[in-house]
């Protein structure tokens, strides 16, 4: 598989992130929400070089972020744990985050086949 241009990323992400806009930002995150702002971001050179290892170890890269992406879309499900809680990720060391993925990634997309697929090879 070829590595895309830059451009063809941007273009991807933006399609697959609808709803939902999608932006680059400056701060090296990896692909995360904001359901207030509606706003899927990543920041470029993470996302270019997760590209390029993807396409380095011949995995489809579009697969991959369409599910990243189904993923961090689903959070929005769960993202009214969040405020009941009121808990701000960072004081628990992300501890709230982490359990949102387990039951977004074990419990809510469980019967997602093609998901759970992807999901035990990203745990590699």
């Amino acid at each position: 598989m070829v590595i895309p241009s830059s451009e063809q990323i941007l273009e991807f992400m933006k399609k697959e992130s609808r709803p939902y806009e999608f932006e680059y930002v400056s701060e090296m995150q990896p692909l995360r929400i904001s359901i207030e702002r509606k706003t899927i971001y990543v920041n470029r050179k993470v996302l270019i070089y997760s590209i390029k290892n993807l396409v380095k170890h011949g995995l489809d890269w579009k697969e991959v972020m369409r599910y990243n992406i189904l993923h961090e879309k689903s959070h929005e499900i769960f993202y009214k744990w969040n405020l009941k809680w009121n808990v701000p990720a960072v004081d628990y060391d992300w501890l709230t985050s982490f359990l949102i993925d387990v039951v977004i990634d074990k419990v809510h997309l469980k019967n997602h086949h093609e998901y759970q697929k992807w999901i035990s090879l990203d745990y590699r």
